[in-house]
Order: C-alpha cells, then sequence, then structure tokens
C-alpha cells in the first residue's frame, strides 16, 4: 500500500512539473525557439475592443503554441517517435523510400491538360511579344521537381500523375519562346549518381543543376559549354529544409561545383542596388559576376532565380562577360527593375511546380510590362464606380494590340490588395506596382478600392 501512495504520489508531482515548469519559464520570459523551418506566430495586439473577437483568440492560441517553453523539446520527441514509426509529422513532408524526404505540395501544380495549356502557351508568346518589342532576349528555365526526378523513391505513383504529366507537357509546348528544360538530361545524371538531388531538402545539387545549366548556355551559345569545365570547389555539410520541418536537426554532405571554362579570368562580387530608400545595399544572396574569358558571352545579362537557382550561380555566370544574378524570379520588384530595363539577355529560372502559376495567375508579361514601362507605349485609364463593382476602362483609342492595365500604390499606402477578374495582387512598398492583361473589348471589374492606387494603360504592339 505504501508503495501504491510513493508511486501514485510520484505521478502527481511528474504531471504536475509538466504543467506548471512551462508556465514558469514563460512567466519568466523563457520562449521556445524554431526548430521546424517556419516563423513562429507573432503575439498579436490585445486590447479592450478585440478582446473577444475570436480572430485575435485563435491568433494568440497560435503565438502560445509556438511560444511556449520546451515546445522545441517536444517537437523533436514527437519527431524522433514518428520517425521510429516511419511516420511523417507535418502534411507537408512525405516521407519516401530509403530515409528520401518529400516536399508533398510540389505535386499539386497544374496538370497542363487542354485549354490550360493554350494559355499558358498564349500567355508566354505574351511574354516573347514585349521582348521583341523592347528588341531583348529571353531565355525561361524551369528546374525539375524533385519528385519528377526521384518519381520511385516518392511511394505513391498516384500523387504523381499530374506533376509527371505537366513535366512532359512543357517539354514539347508550342511557344514563340521555346522553354529550356532537362528533365532527361537531369534523370540520367541521377541514374548515375542519386547526389543529383538531396535526400532530406528539397532542392538539387551541383550535380542535379548542372544539366538545366548546360542547356541554358547552349541555348544561347551551342557548343560552349564543355563538361570538363566543371570543377568541384568545397564540401559542405548542409541542414536539409525538409527534415527541419520535421522538427530534426539532421544535414548531409554537399560537393559544391562550379563551372571554370578560363582560371583566373572570373571576378564576382556581391550585387548592389537602390531599395526604397534610396540606400544603395547588397541584395541578399545576389551577385554580380564579370568575366575577361574571350569567348564569353557577350552583352549585358541577368539571371532572375528562385532558390533553385542558387546552384546555377556559379555554374552558369562564368560563361558571360558581365552577369548579374538575383535571387528572385520577378522582374517588377522595385530594386530590380533597373537592372531589367538595362540587360541585353535576361534568363529566367524557376522551379516546375510555381512555374505554370506564376505565368499565368501572376501574368508575367505584365510583370516585365512595368519592368519595361519607359520602353511601352502609355494609355489613359478610366476608374468607374457607378451601380456595381467598379470598372477599370481603357481610353477610346488605344493602341491596338497587347494592352495592360497597371495599378500602383498612391502616395502615403504602405500597402494594399487588389483583385481585377479574380486575379489577386497584393502590393506593397518593395512590389508596388500590378499589373493586368486586357482581352480585347473587355473592361476590367475591379473589387477592392481603387482609390488606394494610381492607374495607367500600357500598350505592346503585335509583332
Amino acid at each position: 500500500m505504501a508503495l501504491h501512495r510513493i508511486l501514485r504520489f510520484g505521478q502527481i508531482a511528474i504531471v504536475a512539473t509538466c504543467l506548471t515548469a512551462p508556465a514558469a519559464m514563460y512567466a519568466a520570459g523563457d520562449r521556445s525557439p524554431s526548430i521546424d523551418n517556419r516563423p513562429l506566430a507573432a503575439r498579436p495586439d490585445i486590447s479592450a475592443s478585440n478582446l473577444l473577437d475570436t480572430t485575435v483568440a485563435n491568433q494568440f492560441d497560435q503565438y502560445l503554441d509556438d511560444s511556449f517553453p520546451l515546445r522545441d523539446e517536444a517537437v523533436k520527441l514527437n519527431s524522433f517517435v514518428a520517425r521510429w514509426l516511419g511516420d511523417s509529422t507535418t502534411d507537408e513532408v512525405r516521407i519516401g523510400r530509403d530515409g528520401w524526404l518529400f516536399l508533398r505540395s510540389s505535386t499539386s501544380q497544374l496538370c497542363l491538360d487542354p485549354p490550360v495549356d493554350q494559355d499558358l502557351a498564349a500567355a508566354i508568346d505574351r511574354v516573347h511579344n514585349v521582348f521583341v518589342h523592347v528588341d531583348k532576349q529571353l531565355v525561361l528555365a524551369i528546374a525539375p521537381d524533385k519528385a519528377s526526378i526521384f518519381s520511385d523513391l516518392y511511394g505513391s505513383d498516384r500523387e504523381l500523375d499530374c506533376m509527371l504529366a505537366a513535366a512532359d507537357r512543357l517539354r514539347t509546348l508550342d511557344t514563340s519562346v521555346p522553354l529550356v528544360t532537362a528533365w532527361e538530361e537531369t534523370r540520367a545524371a541521377a541514374a548515375l549518381n542519386e547526389a543529383a538531388y538531396r535526400r532530406l531538402d528539397t532542392h538539387w545539387t551541383s550535380v542535379g543543376a548542372a544539366a538545366t545549366a548546360r542547356a541554358i548556355v547552349d541555348d544561347i551559345a551551342p557548343g560552349l559549354w564543355q563538361p570538363e569545365h566543371i570543377v568541384e570547389i568545397s564540401q559542405i555539410d548542409a541542414a536539409g529544409d525538409l527534415s527541419l520541418l520535421l522538427g530534426r536537426q539532421e544535414s548531409e554532405p554537399e560537393i559544391i561545383s562550379a563551372a571554370d571554362p578560363a582560371p583566373g579570368t572570373t571576378t564576382t562580387t556581391p550585387l548592389m542596388v537602390v531599395d526604397r530608400n534610396g540606400d544603395t545595399v547588397e541584395k541578399r544572396f545576389s551577385r554580380s559576376s564579370r568575366s575577361t574569358w574571350s569567348e564569353a558571352i557577350g552583352g549585358t545579362s541577368l539571371l532572375l532565380g528562385d532558390s533553385f537557382g542558387f546552384r546555377l550561380n556559379l555554374l552558369v555566370a562564368p560563361y558571360f562577360t558581365e552577369i548579374d544574378v538575383v535571387d528572385g524570379v520577378s522582374p517588377h520588384v522595385l530594386d530590380v527593375r533597373p537592372l531589367v530595363s538595362a540587360a541585353d539577355l535576361i534568363i529566367r529560372e524557376q522551379v516546375q511546380r510555381d512555374f505554370a502559376f506564376d505565368v499565368l495567375n501572376r501574368d508575367l508579361a505584365a510583370q516585365f510590362v512595368i519592368a519595361f514601362a519607359d520602353k511601352l507605349e502609355r494609355f489613359g485609364v478610366e476608374i468607374v464606380c457607378t451601380g456595381g463593382p467598379c470598372r477599370a476602362i481603357p481610353e477610346a483609342g488605344a493602341e491596338v494590340g497587347d494592352r495592360y492595365v497597371i495599378a500602383t500604390l498612391a502616395d502615403g499606402v504602405q500597402a494594399a490588395n487588389i483583385l481585377i477578374n479574380g486575379s489577386v495582387r497584393v502590393l506593397d512598398l518593395d512590389e508596388p506596382a500590378g499589373g493586368w492583361f486586357i482581352p480585347a473589348d473587355r473592361e476590367m471589374i475591379i473589387e477592392g478600392d481603387p482609390a488606394l492606387f494610381t492607374w495607367s494603360g500600357t500598350a505592346v504592339p503585335l509583332g
């Protein structure tokens, strides 16, 4: 009986400690760090006026869940148990075969069945028309998703049907700008070396990136790329972003390679841009490269890339006399516009899962129209808000061609949302303008407050 009481008191003490210790630590100012590769919820502002607001209450619940002491230890313990059971602690990560991790959302993308593929081709043709009019060269490169290269390790063919079909469709899409794709070449590299992509991460390695890098260079200057130009420069121990999503502190070795076609001719420096305050600052994860190699591709070039473009930098840049490599795919971002306007050649890389959505739903042609505004025709736009939703109406006699309505944040407005014909833009001081294509004889239906913006039109003559 005495032993039973001791065990019972011990059980109560453990439960009490688990309940009171974190609360005491929280009261003392202790907060749990983020260990699962996402920003923690911020503490919402609470006042007498919003005390009963369920949205604020839910935000505060999330804040407490994220910041409560010992949360990081609980996440690690949960991850350890899940790993032992071969399970995932988040819907975002799929546990594949042989310990490979995959981003589940990468398989959820536009299938590119008709007529979506036709709409995509037409949208890319409009991008091409912009470049023809401003007399610049464009290369659109698509990085293969990890699951489309290692589909055998993903573990569920049914989830991959749309992604794999879209990859095939992108390679044969009939557009004025042939897309640079290297799925088969990347799969061939992966068959020889599993290190083409990182086992615990979303991204490719230098081995996986090399096939697309070669395709980009060959598209611009056939025959310039040579496999023997690639050299290994370092080995790192890299944390896996998918592993972090699971709350695991795991890393894996990775060999970093670069192209070095003419040793000693390439110099690389941080890329300096002018920010919204007019200050010259270093742009994050962006670089300027200059080469004195006699065979390098001439002119001023710009590579816009997403996180996959990070590994392309060292493989592509040495082939160019002058190239800026920017972390970001959006040409209309305020500090990137001058680089876009000044470049003779623009290479834009984007991973497959985002490519079609960005071209269609965020209107890639309109993004370039904003960046090239000083080189294109302008026309007036009238905003009419009587008898229902507001409408944006181009002035009579606006030049025939591809027409775009441009909304720019009005003076003093820090950020605002605007919805036109079902397509939304979230604008702020870094991305202060959004654009929409106007099909012939169609008005634009506006949801939101048009007074938060200034309005203009831009026309791109056909041909």
